[in-house]
């Protein structure tokens, strides 16, 4: 069974030479004077505890509040190392393009079932 350690919306998330997660910017919420907005540089850390050393499969999805996918889904294969608790992902998308104001989903599946939903907030502000 697969259980969700963490998740992070962020600015960067990378792997330090040790192992160790380095997440900078956690963030849920974007204000934004215009949209579309395209944010440079997001990042999506995760982190999970498998009971198990079997093969499985990560997906994420980012889903716009009238439904549709912001980007193509992220797939991954993932497996638990011998004597480690966690399996970290660092997930780069680069350029997100965010057109619509409201709540954003982020869907993090394990072998193809909802393990967890993330939520963003992007809201129009005046100048």
């Amino acid at each position: 069974m697969v259980k969700l350690n963490y998740a992070h919306l962020c600015d960067y998330a990378f792997i330090l030479g040790n192992g160790t997660p380095a997440i900078i910017g956690i963030f849920s919420e974007i204000n934004t004077y215009h949209l579309p907005i395209i944010r440079t540089t997001t990042s999506i850390a995760i982190n999970l505890f498998a009971d198990d050393e079997d093969n499985h499969s990560l997906g994420v999805s980012i889903i716009s509040p009238s439904g549709k996918p912001v980007i193509p889904p992220f797939n991954q294969d993932i497996k638990k190392e011998k004597n480690k608790l966690g399996i970290g992902s660092m997930i780069s998308i680069g350029s997100l393009k965010l057109e619509e104001e409201g709540t954003y989903k982020i869907e993090i599946m394990v072998d193809e079932k909802l393990l967890e939903t993330l939520l963003f907030f992007v809201k129009v502000i005046e100048q």
